[in-house]
């Protein structure tokens, strides 16, 4: 073997062992900047999260208050019809001593 082809060899095992190096370096690069993005996407999910239940908690007392409202209304439509029909039994007792109907 002469001193060229040595020299040949060298740079080829040199270049050889070179990429491999460069490889595993840009994919560890590529790795960190990839569970970086990861990392963002994760931290976007749970703020997106954290506001939907804050949302859905808000919608809930919403429909609480709907709710306690809705009771209340139905309390003051039933003392309404209770004195409606109180009245008309007075109007029939003030009828019926007078002679009407």
């Amino acid at each position: 073997m002469d001193i060229t082809s040595a020299i040949f060899s060298i740079v080829a095992a040199v270049s050889g062992v070179s990429a491999i190096l460069f490889g595993a370096a840009a994919y560890r690069r590529a790795n960190k900047h990839e569970a970086y993005k990861d990392g963002n996407r994760d931290g976007e999910l749970l703020e997106d999260v954290k506001y939907l239940r804050k949302e859905f908690d808000e919608l809930r007392f919403d429909i609480r208050e709907v709710g306690r409202r809705q009771e209340n209304q139905i309390e003051r439509l039933i003392r309404c019809e209770e004195n409606a029909k109180a009245a008309h039994r007075r109007l029939d007792e003030i009828n019926a001593k007078n002679g009407g109907g």
